[in-house]
């Protein structure tokens, strides 16, 4: 295999493995975005809950 054919071969790995890496890093980073944001709804309802009791005080 010469050279040429072997900077070839990389390329071409580096032209679909890259763009499927990169995939699947934005799809954790966005399900951990989800994760946290149904926390912090969740949090934001006990927060709403208990001022509201609060209130009824």
């Amino acid at each position: 295999m010469g050279s040429a054919s072997v900077v070839a071969l990389f390329s071409l790995l580096f032209t679909i493995i890259l763009p499927v890496v990169v995939l699947i890093f934005i799809l954790i980073w966005m399900y951990q975005i989800k994760s946290s944001n149904e926390t912090q709804v969740n949090q934001n309802q006990k927060i709403i809950q208990l001022l509201k009791e609060l209130n009824d005080k």
